[in-house]
C-alpha cells in the first residue's frame, strides 16, 4: 500500500514539475509573440523547434539507452558499457554530420540569414540529443523525478534562451550559443552518471548485448524520422508559404498545446520500466497493462487540454489578453490542435510499446509512409481552402490516423501472441 502511495506521489510531483515548466515556457512564448510580433515570433519559434526536433534524429540512440536502463536481463556493469557504446556510436555519426553541415553552410548558408541561423541551431542540436539520452537513462532506471526535473529545466532553458541571448550577447537569434553551453555540461554529466570508466574498451571475450537491438533501432528510426515530419513539417512549410501574423498565431497555439501535452511524459515513463519487465516475463499481461496506462494518459491530457481551453476562452472574453494577438483565431485553432496532441500523447505510449514488443519494422515503415503521403495531400488541399485553419485540421487528421494505425498493429501482435501460445 505504501509503495502504491509512493508511486502516486512521485507521479503527481513529476506532473507538477512538468506543468510548472510548461507554464514558464508558455509565458516566455507569449512574451516573445507580443514583444517581437507574429512574423518575428514565427521565425524564432521555428528555429527553436530545431532543438526539439533533434530528439527525432537520434537514429535509435535514445530508445536503446532507455531499454538498456530498464531491462532486467542485463547486468549493471554491462548496462554501463552498452550505454557507452551507444554514446560513442552516436558521437561518431554526428561528427560526420557536422562536417557535412559545415560544407553546406560554406557553400550556401552565408547567403541567407535564415539559413545561417538554422545552420547554427542544427550544429548545436546533437548536444541536445545527448541531454535527452541522459533523460532516457533516468527514465529507464525508474528515476521519474530526476528525469522530470531534467526535462523541465532544459525545456525552460530552451524557451528563455532568446532572452538570455539578448542579455548576454545582444542578439535575439544568438540563442543557440546559450543552449550549447548548458548542453555540454549536461552531456558530461550523462557520461559520468551512466557510463563512467566502463565507457572504454570492453574486456576480451565479454559478450554483453542488447536483445532485439536491430529491431529497436529500426523502429525508433522510423518513429523519429516520420515524427519530425509529422510534428514540425507544417511550421517549416508555413515559414516559406506564409510568413505572417496568422501563421505566427498558428505556431504560437501549436507551442501552447504541445507544452500542455508534455504532461503525458511522466505517466508513460513511470510505467515504462514495468512495461519492459512485463514484456520480458509475461508478454500477454503487457497488453492489459498498456491499455490501463493509455486510459490514464487520455484522461489526464484530455482534462488538461479542456481546462486550458476554458481558461483561454474566459480570458479572451473578458479582454484580459494582449490585443496584439488575434485571440479569436487562436481559439479556433486550439480545438483541433488540442485534440491532435491528446492523441499524440496516446500514440507516444503505443510507440514505446512497439519498441519492446513488436518485431516487424517493415509493417510500421509501410504504414507510416502511407500516412505521410496522406498527410501531405491533406495539408495541400486544406491549406488552399482554409489557410492556417486547414493546416490545423490536417494536423488532427494525421494524429488520428497515426493513433489508429498503432493500435491496430499492436492488436495484431497480441492476436499472434495468443495464437502462438494456444495448445
Amino acid at each position: 500500500m505504501s509503495s502504491t502511495r509512493s508511486r502516486k506521489s512521485q507521479l503527481v510531483l513529476a506532473i507538477g514539475v512538468q506543468g510548472l515548466g510548461a507554464l514558464v515556457v508558455l509565458a516566455s512564448n507569449a512574451l516573445l509573440l507580443t514583444r517581437y510580433g507574429g512574423a518575428s515570433y514565427q521565425r524564432l519559434a521555428t528555429l527553436l523547434s530545431i532543438f526539439i526536433a533533434a530528439n527525432y534524429f537520434d537514429l535509435g540512440y535514445l530508445g536503446k539507452v532507455r531499454v538498456i536502463a530498464a531491462s532486467t536481463q542485463i547486468a549493471p556493469a554491462d548496462k554501463r558499457w552498452l550505454a557507452g557504446r551507444e554514446f560513442w556510436r552516436f558521437s561518431a555519426r554526428i561528427a560526420l554530420f557536422e562536417l557535412g553541415l559545415a560544407a553546406v553552410w560554406f557553400v550556401a548558408g552565408r547567403r541567407s540569414p535564415l539559413l545561417t541561423d538554422g545552420a547554427v541551431a542544427l550544429a548545436v542540436a546533437p548536444l541536445v540529443v545527448h541531454v535527452n539520452a541522459y533523460r532516457a537513462f533516468l527514465e529507464g532506471s525508474g528515476r521519474l523525478i530526476g528525469s522530470s526535473v531534467l526535462r523541465t529545466a532544459f525545456g525552460i532553458l530552451v524557451g528563455v534562451s532568446p532572452f538570455c541571448a539578448v542579455w548576454l550577447l545582444g542578439d535575439l537569434f544568438d540563442f543557440p550559443y546559450v543552449v550549447a553551453t548548458v548542453a555540454i555540461v549536461l552531456t558530461a554529466g550523462f557520461y559520468v552518471a551512466a557510463i563512467g570508466s566502463a565507457g572504454g574498451r570492453r574486456a576480451a571475450g565479454a559478450g554483453a548485448t542488447l536483445p532485439r537491438s536491430g529491431t529497436i533501432a529500426a523502429l525508433e528510426t522510423i518513429y523519429i524520422l516520420f515524427g519530425a515530419a509529422f510534428l514540425y513539417g507544417d511550421r517549416f512549410a508555413l515559414l516559406f508559404l506564409e510568413n505572417s501574423a496568422r501563421a505566427g498565431t498558428y505556431v504560437f497555439v501549436l507551442e501552447l498545446v504541445s507544452r500542455v501535452s508534455l504532461l503525458y511524459v511522466p505517466i508513460v515513463m513511470q510505467g515504462f520500466p514495468r512495461l519492459v519487465q512485463t514484456v520480458e516475463s509475461a508478454p500477454r499481461e503487457a497488453h492489459a497493462f498498456a491499455r490501463r496506462l493509455d486510459r490514464k494518459v487520455l484522461v489526464v491530457i484530455g482534462a488538461a487540454m479542456a481546462a486550458g481551453l476554458v481558461v483561454a476562452l474566459a480570458l479572451a472574453l473578458h479582454g484580459r489578453l494582449p490585443a496584439t494577438v488575434d485571440w479569436q483565431l487562436a481559439c479556433v485553432l486550439a480545438v483541433p490542435l488540442a485534440l491532435a496532441y491528446t492523441l499524440n500523447a496516446s500514440s507516444y505510449l503505443h510507440q514505446r510499446f512497439t519498441i519492446v514488443a513488436h518485431d516487424r519494422p517493415r509493417t510500421v515503415l509501410l504504414g507510416y509512409a502511407g500516412l505521410l503521403a496522406g498527410t501531405a495531400l491533406a495539408f495541400v488541399l486544406l491549406y488552399r481552402q482554409f489557410g492556417v485553419v486547414g493546416v490545423a485540421v490536417a494536423f488532427l487528421l494525421r494524429a488520428a490516423g497515426e493513433n489508429l494505425f498503432l493500435r491496430r498493429i499492436l492488436a495484431d501482435e497480441q492476436r499472434r501472441a495468443v495464437a502462438g501460445n494456444a495448445p
